[in-house]
């Protein structure tokens, strides 16, 4: 629902980055369309509605959000092996509600 939080997230020393197709996307013949293109294809990136990266820096997020929504969420668990510290909350359709929630990495402990 627009205006309601669906996810509270505590950052210390920590940057949050989202990408998503909230707002940016297009229905036609009852499929979403997001304005995100997978550049191997050249077509929109489907099945995902957001992708949120917490990291240790803006710019890694920034980066790594837009990479991990065009990977998709099995090629994402792999490819955060390499990030340690980083976590990945993935946004997807659902038949049974709105969307449901994934989340991949590894929590940063202190």
């Amino acid at each position: 629902k627009p205006g309601k939080p669906v996810l509270t997230v505590i950052l210390r020393n920590r940057c949050l980055s989202v990408s998503g197709t909230r707002e940016k996307y297009f229905e036609s013949g009852g499929k979403r369309y997001s304005h995100i293109m997978d550049p191997r294809t050249g077509a929109p990136v489907m099945g995902i509605i957001s992708v949120a990266v917490i990291t240790s820096t803006g710019t890694a997020g920034d980066a790594l959000d837009n990479v991990l929504f065009v990977s998709g969420l099995k090629a994402s668990h792999d490819l955060l092996r390499e990030y340690p510290g980083t976590q990945a909350y993935f946004f997807l359709p659902s038949a049974a509600s709105a969307w449901k929630l994934s989340i991949l990495g590894q929590n940063r402990k202190r």
